[in-house]
């Protein structure tokens, strides 16, 4: 698994366990690369989720047609709208009986947006310890695979 791969991982863990916990607007600049595939395939996986997230993801190379297309062959039926801009995201919280969790995420610095001082940032330690925990969790499977073999 490459790092993009591992990053994509763990924010969709965080992003998945803290919205199960209850918080309803999330959001992280300067993030890295990621792997958008592998970040909608955590969330077909995962059970539990608050129904209709809006969810924005800024500066990853693709606009929001693609977006949904990869949310959609990815099977990850929990986003009701998906953006490719904060300025979306700003305007959904001005609107939240349609965007009751909004989850906005960008890679690098996106400047001249406040938007997203209001939400809860997962901080590099909560995504750290994330990140820990699931190449952990790769691994063990990895190695368990490779003594089945």
């Amino acid at each position: 698994m490459k790092r993009p791969e591992l990053a994509s991982e763990a924010l969709a863990a965080w992003t998945i366990d803290t919205l199960r916990d209850g918080e309803r607007s999330l959001g992280r600049q300067e993030l890295p690369e990621l792997e958008l595939r592998t970040f909608f395939r955590a969330f077909a996986r995962a059970e539990g989720l608050p129904e209709r997230i809006s969810l924005a993801l800024v500066g990853f190379g693709v606009d929001a047609a693609e977006l949904k297309a990869m949310a959609a062959r990815a099977k990850a039926t929990c986003f009701t709208t998906i953006a490719a801009d904060l300025h979306t995201a700003a305007g959904w919280r001005n609107k939240r009986a349609r965007h009751p969790v909004i989850v906005a995420y960008a890679r690098g610095m996106v400047t001249g947006v406040n938007t997203l001082r209001l939400f809860r940032k997962g901080t590099s330690r909560d995504l750290t310890l994330t990140l820990t925990t699931t190449g952990r969790s790769y691994l063990a499977q990895t190695v368990d695979l490779r003594l089945k073999i």
